[in-house]
């Protein structure tokens, strides 16, 4: 049998491909020549056995002379040996072998060609529907603006690097007057060679129709003097498929290639990995005597970014060019990780649009991925034991969330396969750390969303797959670090996924800031109003919904710190609960309360609506009839008529409150009632009479304290406003103050709806804060959906401002607070009468 060389080997391929007609670009294209090899020599070369001849499959020998006399027989020679024969007498005139420049770069982009077409089938979205990336048209303009000879794309996987990196090469291709040639490989390619023992090097020069390396050197200098460029391009170099040993040395060749033609500045090679191979490699390529560009190494990780909202814009569009209106930021940040957007897209593909992105999505995405990656391939149950154990080596209390990999050892060696795949994925990724002679390889997984998930999957999975109170204990002793919120809506999914809806109530367990609890809210009433959406096909969330709500539950959900547009679509689904009249009112009063917030009075009036059809007797349960202080709101907003009996009402609660305990209960729900209470009496214009009311209630209620919630929020802002307005400023003093410290001690606690207020109370104070009694600050109050504050300070500053109507800061103000009403379509003279006293040096 006559040797094999790599020109041979390679050489053969090109004939097999004139002979058929046809190129292998993807695994199942092995299946097709399978089959034609059969019917023109009669012998049969299993499919497994032509994957490995091209690099699909891992090949550690040669092939055997059945195969390669089999695939010579097929070309029309006699066997192997008369193929190597013919081939070598083609090759006896080195000059007739020089292969010119054109033939080349044709026989290069055939390669280059094979490799695009695979990576393109891999696209998880089609890829005519992709984008081309700013970024990568950066890096290399910068790239071939100096003279380093090789540059690496750096970042985990799922960020689009070779997407963009086929559309940059397929651009290079098309421009027919550059002198460019592009040899594009992936790595697998890479390894094959590698693996049979072949001499990258020299592998190469076969690939290109080269027999020596003073031929290609002669080739780069052609190109340099033409003013092209020779690019090599090795996709997803990857430490993990090989033994340690084996990949040091494929490195070193690499590095070795760099070295022979980085002279030569037509020579570029470029490499794409993910950050676990650059971390632990980085020592091998920062040697190189600055052969190697990084671009922008963002922490020396990556240098690959996440789609910009406009890139997000421009691929929605390009698959559904019906899309008109550009992504909201939180819909952005969900889809500018490209690996998730792929996933979107498979989900919503036959009508896609990005209505459908909210953070019950986003956490589905991750799911999909993880199951489709990790729980959906082999070794399901040892890459579940891997994740448990690096869970188990953590210290979730302290927020400590690496793992020693020499601890877990071990566990690696025995299902090595397991944990090879993880690697691979990028679900976990290994890292040096140290110093000096101390050092130790770190296991961290890939991304926060993975570590939270890991967390929630492994404490269920102890708990029995149970959310249950000791479920609840064991989040509450880990809630203090940052984890704690994302492993939350992990359980929840659990929770919903495996129909343990009668457990939802001990959510009410979890000790949570405001912020987070407003969260977690909106993502349970996420969650429950997709399932709802199907009820029919779900008998135990039928029964869930056909129940009243658990009144520890109901009340969780009512707070005055809580309200928003947000927290508003969570009562909704709240009211698919089979609940008695006064919850209802209860909800419908919150939901009005939430409209008269946002200034939208056709909600107000609709929700009014629905409690007028409520009888009297349901009212009497309330010690404040909420209906009464709304319809009285409602007229004054709309049409700027005062009705007297709502303030009969008010005044009689003052003076003869309930004496029933339960009309006091310190609940969400009787925060909403009085907060409706004091926003009627505001209209009365009269501060004597607005104190009093929060006096009667800080007595029999609860007492205003300095915590930071929404009801000492507003009753505090309001009572300080009151104070200004009969002349206590030293009363109004005290209460700026601990508003002041509030805001700044605990920013977990400050909702959307706390911060608007604070911010109306620092335009009122303004003459003390000059810096805050502005237009900006202004604006701030109706940010955070504070509309109604807004209108309020709006007005008093306009009576304040008066004597100067033709100040700027007057004729803005006035401006807006007009153009707010007639947008509103409300009364034109709300608070105009209402007075503002202004401190002078007291704060």
């Amino acid at each position: 049998m006559s040797k094999i060389s790599t020109r041979h080997f390679e050489n053969l391929k090109k004939v097999i491909f004139r002979v058929s007609g046809f190129s292998i670009d993807v695994p199942s294209d092995c299946k097709r020549l399978e089959m034609i090899v059969l019917e023109k020599t009669g012998q049969r070369i299993s499919e497994t056995t032509i994957k490995r001849f091209y690099g699909f499959a891992l090949a550690r020998f040669n092939p055997s002379l059945y195969t390669l006399d089999t695939l010579a027989k097929y070309c029309n020679y006699s066997n192997w040996d008369d193929y190597v024969n013919k081939q070598d007498n083609v090759f006896v005139n080195p000059a007739s072998f020089v292969t010119g420049l054109d033939n080349l770069k044709t026989d290069a982009y055939k390669t280059t060609g094979f490799t695009l077409q695979a990576l393109k089938n891999r696209s998880g979205i089609p890829f005519n529907m992709t984008i081309k990336r700013k970024f990568i048209d950066h890096h290399f303009d910068e790239f071939l603006s100096t003279r380093y000879p090789a540059t690496i794309l750096i970042a985990p996987a799922g960020y689009g690097k070779t997407l963009a990196l086929c559309h940059w090469v397929e651009d290079k291709m098309a421009l027919t007057e550059a002198n460019n040639i592009i040899l594009f490989l992936s790595y697998s390619a890479l390894v094959n060679a590698h693996l049979c023992g072949r001499d990258l090097n020299e592998w190469l020069f076969a690939l290109m129709g080269y027999a020596t390396e003073e031929d290609v050197v002669a080739l780069l200098k052609t190109q340099q003097q033409k003013g092209g460029h020779f690019f090599l391009i090795i996709d997803g170099v990857d430490e993990n498929i090989l033994k340690i040993k084996q990949f040091q040395l494929l490195i070193n060749q690499l590095l070795d290639i760099v070295s022979v033609y980085q002279n030569n500045e037509a020579f570029k090679l470029v490499l794409t990995m993910r950050p676990s191979t650059w971390v632990n490699n980085s020592y091998s390529f920062e040697t190189g005597h600055n052969a190697w560009f990084f671009g922008n190494l963002t922490d020396q990780t990556t240098n690959v970014p996440l789609l910009n909202i406009k890139e997000v814009n421009e691929l929605a569009t390009k698959i559904n060019p019906a899309i008109s209106e550009g992504p909201a930021i939180n819909v952005a940040e969900v889809l500018s990780f490209p690996l998730y957007f792929q996933h979107y897209y498979k989900q919503y593909k036959n009508n896609f649009s990005l209505n459908n992105v909210d953070e019950v999505c986003s956490l589905q995405l991750i799911s999909g991925f993880i199951t489709d990656k990790v729980y959906a391939n082999s070794c399901i149950a040892e890459k579940s034991v891997l994740i448990r154990a690096f869970i188990a080596q953590m210290d979730l209390k302290e927020g400590v969330y690496s793992v020693n990999k020499s601890k877990v050892i071990d566990l690696i060696n025995k299902y090595n396969s397991a944990y090879a795949e993880l690697i691979h994925i990028g679900f976990i990724e290994e890292s040096q750390t140290g110093y000096d002679i101390v050092q130790k390889t770190t296991i961290e997984f890939g991304n926060i969303c993975f570590l939270e998930f890991s967390i929630a999957h492994t404490l269920i999975f102890n708990n029995d797959d149970l959310f249950d109170s000791r479920l609840i204990q064991t989040v509450n002793q880990f809630l203090n670090n940052q984890r704690g919120y994302g492993v939350i809506k992990w359980y929840l999914m659990h929770a919903i996924k495996t129909e343990q809806y009668s457990s939802l109530h001990l959510l009410t367990k979890i000790a949570l800031p405001a912020n987070s609890k407003l969260n977690i809210i909106v993502f349970l009433s996420d969650l429950l109003h997709k399932q709802a959406l199907k009820i029919n096909d779900n008998t135990a969330l039928a029964q869930y919904f056909n129940q009243d709500c658990n009144p520890v539950f109901f009340n969780y959900y009512l707070g005055l710190e809580l309200a928003g547009k947000n927290h508003s679509k969570a009562l909704l689904v709240l009211l698919k609960h089979n609940l008695c009249n006064q919850k209802k009112i209860l909800l419908y009063a919150t939901l009005a309360m939430g409209a008269l917030n946002i200034l939208n009075l056709v909600e107000l009036k609709k929700y009014i609506s629905i409690m007028n059809t409520f009888s009297d007797e349901d009212y009497m349960a309330f010690s404040i009839n909420p209906l009464s202080s709304l319809r009285t709101i409602y007229a004054y907003f709309k049409h700027g008529i005062i009705k007297k009996d709502c303030f009969e009402e008010l005044t009689r609660f003052c003076f003869n409150p309930p004496v029933e305990v339960a009309h006091f209960d310190d609940n969400g729900t009787h925060d909403v009632l009085f907060a409706i209470g004091i926003i009627a009496l505001k209209i009365c214009q009269n501060p004597k009479k607005t104190i009093r009311f929060i006096q009667v209630v800080n007595k029999h209620y609860k007492a205003i304290t300095d915590m930071p919630t929404g009801y000492n929020f507003l009753f505090k802002v309001i009572l300080m406003n009151e104070y200004l307005a009969i002349g206590k400023t030293s009363e109004a003093v005290r209460i700026h103050h601990l508003l002041k410290y509030n805001e700044n001690s605990d920013r977990e606690q400050i909702t959307p709806f706390m911060q608007s207020l604070y911010n109306a109370a620092r335009v009122i104070t303004g003459s003390y804060d000059k810096e805050y009694c502005n237009l900006r600050t202004i604006n701030l109050i109706g940010g955070a959906e504070g509309h109604l504050f807004k209108l309020y300070v709006q007005a008093q500053l306009l009576q304040r401002t008066q004597s100067d109507v033709y100040n700027p800061f007057y004729k803005q103000l006035n401006y807006d607070y007009r153009r707010t009403i007639r947008q509103n379509q409300l009364s034109a003279q709300l608070f105009l009468k209402n007075s503002l006293v202004c401190l002078e040096s007291h704060f």
